[in-house]
């Protein structure tokens, strides 16, 4: 068989053969129709090709999921067992409808490629996938591989899962019957190595508000129309997961009185349930703003906001990592906010475009943590990111429920959407924000580049030196006590020297480096990293 890419053809050197689309077609048409479906906003449907490869999409009325009977893989009819479907496919491999017996053997028509033999010891596959297509193909792949070999390739579709349906000898040798292995997806993911993941904070420039805004959660001001919008919202971990289905974007601004945060998010379906202040406001869709004023990864601001206009707001004194806490009872006093739906709310059955979010967010709160304890000046930069909470969600009695795992009674993980990605599901890794510099310039007369503070540079290899600290006392119980056990030698800081100091007292350790301008950067076991002169 010759493949032209070039061409997109197939052309076999013998006269006579044909290829058979038999053992994944199915699953592939049964999955256009099921978009198609999607497309038309049809809640609940149950698509069946043949039977080999069935798709729930939804769930039927006063139904939690589409109850799905497996045949018997000895006697066509018993069930042998039921699954439950909603949004997932089922896909069965096995030799009842196609076999021959000789010699005394069952022989299947499923072949086993390294042998050129019929598969023996199984009798039927069924698997559990996302999608009718990834069922089709490995439905017979289980077949031919069995249980043990089968587990690895298992392991790469999360939430997959697998039925092996396998002869018992009984009555003096005459297999006439089964047993089942039920195989469940464990992927194992490696936890990020956050040292080499790459150090590229997204940057902004925010201007003056000029004319002056007014809070309605439109978006309309001349001064929102002047201010540039960020770039638009990735995974939390970046380019490793696929880009969000929804767009979103956000824009800041900045006057005497207040920091402005305007956030724009694409959603076809906008809901929100929670309506008392510091509700956990991410388990609804939600837009968050976290921000660090110093830049030292403590003391720093969250506030979340859901559709309905509630809010969270909390001061963390250091990173959960580092031991937290969390004060929820700090609120954000004189905090303006309001949201606008373009569209309907909590209404399924129609399609919205989406919500906005307007903040002013005073600086005679921020400032508690800021340098000084004052408002920005002109040039200073704050660390800031942003962060859209998603849910899946399904039309049910007048409402929306969340979509739940396959298999499972738990909501399927939300979609964490963020404006500079921290390459790991946490938002509370405050040296991955962002940059934001204040200018003196209204928005929309003249543009300001951003300046790199050089020191940022330093502060970035002493957070190396921390990571590795941290992953030397998961190892051996107790961080080093030298610079030598973290291998120092192979980090660098373009335009310096870098030469750090260890100094260590007990369980505690304090690290500082010489930095630009005469500064020397500091960083404690706890993460926090600050300058001196």
């Amino acid at each position: 068989m010759t493949l032209d890419p070039a061409e997109r053809t197939i052309r076999f050197d013998s006269a006579g053969v044909e290829l058979d689309l038999g053992g994944i077609a199915k699953g592939y048409a049964v999955d256009r129709v099921v978009d198609l479906l999607r497309r038309a906003r049809i809640p609940a449907a149950l698509v069946s090709a043949g039977g080999s490869t069935v798709y729930g999409l939804g769930a039927p009325p006063d139904r939690d999921a589409w109850e799905v009977a497996v045949q018997d893989p000895i006697d066509a009819t018993r069930v042998a067992s039921t699954v439950r479907l909603k949004d997932r496919a089922l896909s069965i491999a096995g030799r009842s409808e196609k076999s021959f017996e000789a010699g005394g053997n069952v022989y299947s028509h499923i072949m086993d490629p390294r042998t050129g033999r019929p598969v023996q010891g199984v009798l039927s596959v069924a698997v559990l996938t996302a999608s009718g297509t990834a069922g089709d193909a490995l439905d017979d792949a289980f077949f031919v591989l069995g249980p043990e070999r089968s587990r690895p390739l298992l392991n790469q579709f999360a939430g997959a899962e697998a039925f092996f349906f396998l002869p018992r000898t009984v009555h003096g040798g005459a297999a006439r019957a089964w047993t089942m292995v039920h195989e469940i997806a464990e992927p194992q993911r490696t936890p990020p190595d956050f040292e080499t993941l790459p150090f590229a904070p997204r940057r902004y420039v925010a201007y003056r508000a000029s004319p002056p805004i007014s809070i309605d959660g439109r978006l309309d001001d001349l001064a929102w129309a002047a201010a540039p919008w960020s770039e638009p919202f990735i995974d939390i971990e970046g380019d490793v997961r696929p880009r969000p289905r929804f767009a979103t974007r956000a824009r800041m601004l900045w006057d005497d009185d207040y920091f402005y945060v305007a956030a724009e998010m694409e959603e076809p379906d906008v809901w929100a349930t929670l309506t008392e202040r510091d509700s956990v406001i991410f388990r609804d869709n939600d837009f968050e703003v976290f921000i660090d004023p110093d830049g030292d990864t403590h003391a720093y601001y969250e506030l979340e906001i859901n559709a309905l206009g509630t809010v969270w707001d909390l001061m963390l004194l250091k990173p959960y990592r580092d031991g937290g806490p969390a004060i929820h009872a700090w609120d954000i006093a004189g905090l303006r906010a309001a949201v606008n739906v373009r569209g309907t709310l909590n209404h399924p059955g129609d399609r919205d475009g989406g919500w906005t979010v307007e903040l002013a967010l005073p600086w005679k709160v921020l400032r508690e943590a800021a340098p000084d304890h004052r408002a920005p000046k002109a040039g200073d930069r704050w660390r800031v990111n942003f962060s859209r909470v998603e849910w899946q969600v399904d039309a049910a009695a007048g409402g929306y429920v969340k979509r739940l795992a396959a298999g499972g009674k738990d909501p399927l993980r939300e979609d964490n959407w963020v404006w500079s990605p921290q390459g790991a599901v946490n938002m509370h890794m405050p040296e991955r924000w962002g940059y934001v510099q204040f200018s003196s310039a209204a928005a929309g007369r003249g543009t300001e580049g951003f300046v790199e503070d050089p020191n940022e540079r330093v502060k970035w290899a002493l957070r190396r030196l921390y990571y590795r600290q941290r992953r030397y006392r998961d190892e051996h119980g107790g961080y080093a006590t030298t610079l030598d056990a973290l291998d120092v030698s192979n980090i660098r800081v373009e335009g310096t020297g870098f030469r750090p100091v260890f100094h260590a007292s007990g369980s505690r350790y304090e690290i500082t480096a010489s930095g630009f301008d005469r500064a020397v950067v500091h960083m404690t076991e706890d993460g926090r990293v600050w300058i001196t002169r």
